[in-house]
């Protein structure tokens, strides 16, 4: 039985460290987009390089 739960507690705490990840992940795109959307022409020259 110990076995049992062991096995459960880590499967718990891979969920939620999914869940942190990508709730995470969730909330950098959302950062991004509004700030894309709120300073276009700046973010644009921010991320593209210079092109010879």
């Amino acid at each position: 039985m110990k076995k049992r739960r062991r096995e459960s507690g880590q499967v718990l705490t891979e969920y939620v460290i999914m869940l942190v990840i990508a709730v995470l992940l969730g909330w950098g795109l959302l950062v991004l987009c509004r700030t894309i959307s709120h300073d276009n022409d700046e973010t644009v020259e921010l991320v593209s390089g210079n092109v010879p």
